[in-house]
């Protein structure tokens, strides 16, 4: 069902806690508008102000300490657009249900302007020990913020990870305003590249660690498990599969015939910038048109023209390749937790 955050629709998935996708509409813009962004929440909102919030650095640090908002607004602040995409987007498409997790469409996925000071940039402030390797994000939410909830949104990066990747952000601001309570205020991780379960939101503690972190959303969830019955062992969630999505139309949508169409969309990858779009029409498939200027992290925007030569129902799919060499699977690969769904979708537009 749909409702209004913000004073925008956005298509509820669960009301406690609140989790919403997107509509197509709200997802045509090049830039996702905040009230149409997409929510994904495992506890309930955190009960703290900015006023009072510190970021706790700890750990394996020279000069361990409490940041405030001023804090980190002193330092160097950079701005990034990427694409936010919830792992288990897109879970609707498989058969079964995974017992216990939403059962997402294909809208958990925006693309916005993040500004904040580099992670690098506050690691190089405190001074990290040569016996680091891990640095280790803790939320505000669960147990650390509510006492009614059990525990707490935690995971961690490699330290060889964070300083490879300097595009990783401490976010103070969406889309040129502060953070919203949904979006993660007053601070949140972006990792531009990953799914969304690496961005912790109200973020209260890094700490720098010298052995590896499991926990629950780190090692129990979060990872590709094979379903039961079948061979292979458990790999990580980390970064986005290349995938692509129609918003111009939806499934169903009546068409002119005899009239030139626009069909237009999304397409992105954590793994490599998006080389090729194609869109089959009942089976065959053309090349889309790409927008020339789009920022390494962003979605690409495409368009295909196309005339319907006479009333019908026709079968139209979108596939995107990376400059990786991937392109979008026929079907998603099925895990446990049915994570980074990206085959190849298709709607019918009928022409009358």
């Amino acid at each position: 069902m749909g409702e209004r955050t913000g004073g925008r629709p956005l298509h509820v998935v669960a009301r406690e806690p609140f989790n919403a996708e997107a509509t197509a509409r709200g997802l045509r813009p090049g830039v996702t508008r905040t009230p149409e962004f997409f929510v994904r929440s495992h506890f309930p909102l955190p009960e703290r102000s900015p006023g009072s919030w510190r970021l706790q650095v700890q750990g394996e640090v020279v000069r361990p300490g409490s940041w405030t908002v001023a804090d980190l607004r002193r330092l160097p602040q950079h701005r990034v657009t990427a694409v936010l995409e919830c792992a288990g987007n897109g879970r609707s498409s498989f058969r079964r249900t995974a017992p216990g997790e939403l059962r997402w469409g294909d809208r958990a996925v925006g693309n916005a302007e993040w500004e904040g000071p580099r992670l690098s940039d506050l690691l190089r402030e405190v001074g990290a020990r040569r016996t680091a390797r891990e640095v280790f994000f803790r939320g505000a939410d669960g147990a650390d913020g509510q006492s009614r909830t059990s525990g707490s949104f935690d995971r961690s990066l490699g330290l060889g990870e964070v300083r490879r990747s300097p595009e990783i952000l401490l976010a103070l601001r969406m889309n040129g305003a502060p953070l919203g309570p949904e979006h993660g205020r007053p601070v949140r991780l972006v990792v531009p590249g990953w799914y969304g379960m690496a961005w912790v939101k109200w973020l209260s503690t890094i700490e720098l660690r010298r052995t590896r972190f499991s926990g629950p959303f780190q090692g129990a969830k979060y990872v590709y498990l094979p379903v039961r019955g079948t061979a292979g062992a458990a790999r990580p969630v980390t970064r986005m599969r290349v995938k692509s999505l129609l918003t111009s139309h939806v499934d169903g949508d009546r068409i002119r015939a005899e009239r030139r169409l626009r069909i237009s969309g999304k397409a992105w990858s954590g793994a490599g910038r998006i080389r090729r779009v194609e869109v089959s029409v009942d089976g065959v498939w053309s090349s889309a048109t790409l927008a020339h200027s789009r920022p390494r992290h962003a979605w690409v925007d495409w368009t295909f023209d196309w005339t319907p030569a006479r009333p019908g129902r026709y079968t139209i799919r979108v596939r995107a390749t990376d400059s990786q060499g991937a392109r979008q699977p026929d079907r998603s690969v099925d895990n446990a937790f049915q994570y980074g769904s990206n085959g190849v979708r298709s709607i019918i537009l009928r022409a009358v």
